[in-house]
């Protein structure tokens, strides 16, 4: 657990970041993350450095240093968390960037994996992007068993009535998508599916 004197000193070098990303001055926002870095032991805070270290390089079109920053904050992030499974999008995400179907699918079946291990996260991203590139008549038995389930927990995290056609993905992720706009009724966390980092 942070001190709160050690959390208000990363909310603030958040914002500082943002400050000098905003102004393309990535150098200054990198600079200040990794001197902050270097003083940290805390997993849980170093994890949450890179995250954002590697988004800043991501945005400059360094993928091999934004992939090296995102991994490494996902081998420091605990099992069936959102902290993990956001990380998981964003490295399907670079995946897709790329057009690295292969990796970004791998990444995607992994968020899925987290998903359902965490009754308190929605899953719609995942299921969607997983849906975009394999397309559903490719899914694996494995695969579709996965969806149904992140489906399924999904529907009712946004307390969505009835249950979901299992039959019919298109139709469930629109139903969800509609109702990603307002916040889960269970955690206050939105998920859109339009964007993999939309979730924090």
């Amino acid at each position: 657990m942070l001190s709160d004197q050690l959390w208000e000193q990363w909310v603030m070098l958040q914002k500082q970041s943002f400050h000098f990303a905003a102004k393309k001055d990535y150098s200054r926002a990198i600079e200040g993350l990794n001197r902050f870095l270097q003083e940290q032991d805390s997993p849980e805070l170093r994890r949450e450095i890179l995250g954002l270290r590697g988004e800043l390089m991501e945005r400059q079109g360094r993928i091999r240093e934004a992939k090296e920053d995102y991994l490494a904050a996902h081998a420091l992030s605990t099992p069936a968390t959102y902290g993990r499974y956001v990380l998981e999008l964003m490295l399907a995400s670079l995946h897709r960037k790329v057009q690295d179907s292969a990796g970004a699918r791998s990444w995607f079946l992994k968020a899925l994996e987290t998903v359902v291990e965490d009754s308190l996260t929605s899953g719609a991203t995942a299921i969607a992007g997983l849906v975009e590139q394999r397309g559903i008549a490719e899914l694996t038995p494995r695969e579709r068993i996965l969806c149904e389930k992140a489906l399924q927990q999904a529907w009712r995290l946004f307390s969505l009535p009835g249950e979901p056609e299992l039959g019919n993905l298109h139709s469930a992720l629109k139903a969800l998508d509609d109702a990603s706009m307002r916040p889960l009724p269970s955690t206050g966390v939105h998920e859109p599916l339009s964007s993999p980092k939309g979730h924090e």
